[in-house]
């Protein structure tokens, strides 16, 4: 297993193997986390999920609310490469997606077949 600490307000970049699992951490709650994964054979080929742990709110009539995050210490998603990849990970910087308070993650990636 890799691990990644990202302090407050920083990001990595790191390269995964099709079947490997990435796991984001919230260290310390109420964090949201930026996501971006090329596909390594063609980087022109991508997903960005921004705000991956974020809480945003869409009403009936449209209006985009974005909340205090539900996440707590510990907390975590996780992803299966189904793909070569190269992945980007931030430590997002928005005041108002964190609650005001910008904080750690962590992230661990796992070879194919090791346990969590």
């Amino acid at each position: 297993m890799a691990r990644y600490h990202l302090e407050p307000q920083t990001g990595t970049a790191f390269t995964v193997q099709q079947d490997q699992r990435i796991r984001i951490i919230d260290s310390e709650g109420e964090q949201v986390a930026d996501l971006v994964c090329f596909a390594h054979s063609d980087p022109d080929e991508y997903l960005s999920s921004g705000r991956t742990i974020d809480y945003t709110e869409i009403s009936a009539n449209g209006a985009i609310t974005v909340k205090t995050p539900l996440s707590r210490t510990g907390d975590f998603i996780e992803l299966q490469a189904r793909m070569d990849l190269i992945i980007g990970v931030t430590a997002c910087s928005a005041g108002k997606c964190n609650n005001f308070r910008c904080t750690a993650m962590d992230v661990e990636v796992y070879a194919s077949g090791e346990r969590c």
